[in-house]
Order: structure tokens, then sequence, then C-alpha cells
């Protein structure tokens, strides 16, 4: 888009990046086994060639290589502190 300014130019954030990640949440407690269970049939759809295809063709995501809860964990606290971050930086505050 000519004419628009790039994050880091707009806001002074060298090396802005955003991407997107889907994920599923449960509640504490949830048995192991049921955890197990959910993360294999999610690996099984998110492994299939033609929903990473899809995945990149049509919503611009990379599909995740690390499968596991753990990384999942990762991703998320990642997130957290990164957008925690801007968002005290942007002195941003809830009414």
């Amino acid at each position: 888009l000519p004419g628009v300014p790039t994050v880091e130019q707009a806001c002074g954030l060298p090396g802005f990046e955003s991407s997107t990640w889907y994920g599923l949440f449960a509640p504490p407690g949830l048995p192991a086994e049921i955890q197990r269970r959910m993360n294999r049939e999610v690996a099984k759809v998110l492994e299939a060639p033609e929903f990473q295809r899809w995945l990149v063709e049509t919503q611009g995501i990379t599909p995740p290589t690390d499968l596991t809860p753990e990384g999942f964990r990762r991703v998320h606290e990642q997130d957290i502190a990164r957008w925690g971050a801007i968002v005290r930086r942007s002195g941003a505050q809830v009414d």
C-alpha cells in the first residue's frame, strides 16, 4: 500500500511482526488422557497436507512445527510478554 507507513515508521517499533495462531484452551484439571487425545486429534488435522495448503494459501498462516501442548504454551507465553510490553508502552488503559 503506497503511502501507508509501516508499523515501525508510524509507531517506532523496530522489527515489528505480527502473526496469527489458533489454539484450544481447557479448564484447569483436565485429565491428562483427554488432553493427550485432543492433542493427537488436532495434530492429525494440522499435519494433513491439504489443511496446511489451505492455511498458507487462504489464511496466510504458516503451519506450526511444534504441535505439543508445551510448544503452544511457549507461543502463548511469548505473545503475552510481547504484546504486554507493547500495550504498556502505548499507555493504553482499561476504563
